[in-house]
């Protein structure tokens, strides 16, 4: 058995990624063709979101405690493709445990939660306490499936595009 560590910082990370699958598994060609139809994909988003108003946005991965990403996490990469701004990007901890007056100091202007399906609506109700968030006061409270944009994986392109849809709204 053969053991390989991949990592993935970086959305383009994800192709070789598989790249590196196809050769552990001798399905290279398989491999190749996974890896370009996704980069293929990745193109066309960041064409499609380029050059547009960068919107702020808080990514929360957990309600109680609150937690975000930093800048250095893949989801952040995907924020700045969609044409957004992490608010918590600078912080050195991947994944920062921060306080409610932190978000609302920096306003986001889009609030996304990865987080469960059956809580969404608890954290949303949760948020609404603060009407003087742009996210809040606009409607612009998104919950996007954790399985979609918490893993590296091909199938964060279907996050990655309700990510996108979330902040062009906000524009």
């Amino acid at each position: 058995m053969r053991l390989a560590i991949v990592r993935a910082g970086k959305l383009d990370s994800i192709a070789t990624q598989l790249r590196q699958l196809g050769d552990l598994t001798g399905r290279v060609s398989q491999a190749e063709r996974a890896a370009e139809d996704f980069l293929k994909k990745l193109v066309i988003l960041e064409k499609k979101y380029s050059g547009r108003r960068r919107v702020r946005v808080f990514y929360e991965v957990d309600h109680r405690p609150l937690f975000t990403i930093n800048g250095q996490q893949i989801i952040s990469d995907a924020i700045r493709l969609c044409g957004g701004v992490n608010i918590f990007s600078e912080l050195d901890v991947l994944a920062p445990q921060v306080s409610i007056e932190s978000v609302l100091r920096r306003t986001p202007e889009v609030l996304v939660y990865a987080g469960s399906e059956a809580e969404a609506e608890n954290v949303f109700t949760d948020w609404k306490r603060w009407p003087q968030m742009a996210a809040v006061r606009n409607g612009h409270l998104r919950r996007i499936e954790p399985d979609l944009m918490n893993q590296p994986t091909p199938r964060m392109l279907q996050g990655i595009e309700q990510l996108c849809e979330a902040v062009d709204a906000a524009r």
